[in-house]
């Protein structure tokens, strides 16, 4: 099972529209998300979460003091659409997922 904890400043908007782009987006590519966790979290409680987390995703910076040694992805492109093919790929490298 791969935890991708997905973080913004209050834990709904944001981080639920880039963890249904994440799962949207795995699907289309052939990536199954059955053996995939999704956290949405508050970037001020994210330390509640990164433990045993696989990647942090947000839009936001994330101190690496949160971020634990957890790897963290930080992209616009969930808000803007520019690069998401992109971003999504680097996703599925940095997991080591197979389509």
């Amino acid at each position: 099972m791969k935890k991708i904890v997905v973080v913004c400043g209050a834990g709904f908007a944001t981080s639920s529209l880039i963890a249904d782009n994440i799962l949207e987006l795995f699907e289309k590519k052939g990536v199954s998300t059955s053996d995939i966790k999704i956290i949405k979290a508050r970037i001020d409680n994210l330390q509640d979460y990164v433990e045993n987390a696989d990647l942090i995703v947000s839009a936001n910076p994330i101190p690496e003091s949160l971020s634990k040694g957890v790897p963290v992805i930080r992209s616009l492109a969930f808000m803007t659409g520019v690069g998401l093919d992109e971003v999504v790929e680097e996703i599925i490298k940095k997991l080591n997922l197979k389509p």
